[in-house]
């Protein structure tokens, strides 16, 4: 299994094999809460099981009104890995991710603290990189507990 992040497309060229898949990763794709993308399913050379691409948008990790905690975080991933387990166990799977309500929630309490002390706040690009690490480790963490002893076997990674 591997799991990449959504912000990274000058890399993909060079993960991805499949022209299809590289086409979705290069230009815009429209993030939709725990959807697979049937146009980039494809046999995976490693083990003959289909590549399935799920995209999550930032918004699929928090349900409208809800408080950007990790638990609340950690619940919906635990939930919509949970209801993808038997595509997991079957297939190839690639995560792609937003993550634009953590950067905001990030960016506003960097305001908030300059506020207070003047002192300035991190740049967007560290904000983004910052959220991109901690959603992966959290997708790690489900998937991993979602497939029990077959995740150790098969493998988990952010990139």
């Amino acid at each position: 299994m591997l799991l990449l992040n959504s912000s990274l497309p000058r890399v993909f060229s060079s993960i991805v094999s499949s022209p299809q898949l590289q086409q979705n990763f290069l230009h815009p794709v429209n993030f939709v809460a725990w959807r697979m993308l049937s146009s980039s399913a494809s046999k995976s050379k490693i083990d003959d099981k289909q590549h399935i691409v799920i995209a999550l948008g930032g918004n699929a990790l928090l349900k409208r009104g809800e408080p950007l905690t990790v638990d609340n975080q950690r619940r919906n991933i635990r939930e919509g890995i949970s209801s993808l387990s038997a595509v997991l166990r079957s297939n190839t799977v690639t995560f792609v991710h937003g993550n634009g309500p953590q950067v905001g929630l990030l960016a506003l309490e960097g305001a908030a603290y300059q506020k207070q002390t003047g002192a300035i706040p991190m740049q967007l690009d560290v904000l983004d990189a910052e959220t991109e690490g901690s959603i992966g480790y959290m997708l790690e963490q489900e998937i991993d507990s979602a497939l029990g002893d077959e995740g150790c076997k098969r493998g988990v990674i952010t990139m």
